[in-house]
């Protein structure tokens, strides 16, 4: 997926540093200005200490006034929406099918894939764990770490963030 990113920052005339690793716990050479954690990459660390660390990590490799841009599934998207429901798509290539339990503030995720090769279907199974977040405790944990100007948006909006957002995107500045 790096690979990706990184070809069309290239055709697009653009320069980006792409990093790949633990994300609770990653250093660059140098102070950088922005740091993106995209598609949920903060749900799936599953408690305060993890996601303190990552908080931290992304400060002390901030510059002064650089930004924090990331977004999560909401409390109300995981518990609400997805938790305790089944899911599937069938498309013609592949099909998924998609379990899920939610338990105290966990979503366990189940899913099966059927991967059309040639004439036969191989079979992908994953499981995937993610914790659902209530604005205000990201808020404050962003705080403890040292941000400022902590703002929450509905995704991809300029709206202020609510719980019935199923996703939402935060900002925050080191200071």
């Amino acid at each position: 997926m790096l690979n990706e990113a990184q070809q069309k920052m290239k055709t697009a005339g653009m320069e980006a540093r792409f990093v790949t690793g633990d994300m609770k716990k990653f250093v660059v050479d140098k102070p950088i200005d922005a740091i993106i954690c995209a598609c949920d990459g903060v749900n799936y660390l599953v408690n305060d200490a993890d996601l303190v660390s990552f908080f931290k990590t992304c400060w002390l490799n901030l510059k002064v006034g650089g930004v924090l841009i990331f977004d999560i599934s909401s409390y109300n998207k995981l518990t609400n929406i997805l938790g305790n429901n089944m899911f599937y798509d069938d498309r013609e290539d592949v099909t998924c099918l998609w379990q899920n339990k939610i338990s105290n503030n966990m979503l366990y995720m189940e899913l099966t894939f059927f991967i059309k090769e040639d004439h036969l279907y191989r079979r992908l199974d994953e499981e995937h764990i993610q914790r659902a977040y209530k604005i205000d405790d990201v808020k404050q944990l962003l705080e403890g770490a040292g941000f400022g100007f902590i703002k929450s948006y509905n995704f991809l909006t300029k709206e202020e963030a609510t719980e019935k957002n199923e996703r939402i995107q935060f900002l925050a500045v080191k200071q």
